[in-house]
């Protein structure tokens, strides 16, 4: 589709993917939230909105006090790579 193409064209099509989501990772985000119970699905929402950055120590110790079980919950989605940890 590009092959051939200006590098004006290229850069366009460069520009438009980075504004766009690739819809096939799009997909598999989805079903991979979707595959959540609600209790995930609240502390992946929790993490997204308010605590992105934040230790994972500090995050599950707020989450467990409001009555998520926080560490379960943090592992699960990490192993759906909905989140990421780092120390």
């Amino acid at each position: 589709m590009l092959y051939g193409k200006s590098e004006k064209v290229w850069e366009s099509e460069l520009q438009k993917l980075k504004k766009l989501p690739d819809l096939n990772i799009f997909r598999l985000l989805k079903l991979s939230y979707d595959g959540l119970d609600d209790e995930q699905k609240n502390i992946f929402l929790d993490i997204a909105c308010f605590y992105r950055g934040e230790p994972e120590k500090a995050v599950a110790l707020t989450l467990d006090s409001s009555g998520f079980s926080a560490s379960k919950g943090i592992d699960d989605l990490n192993d759906r790579s909905l989140i990421s940890i780092s120390n």
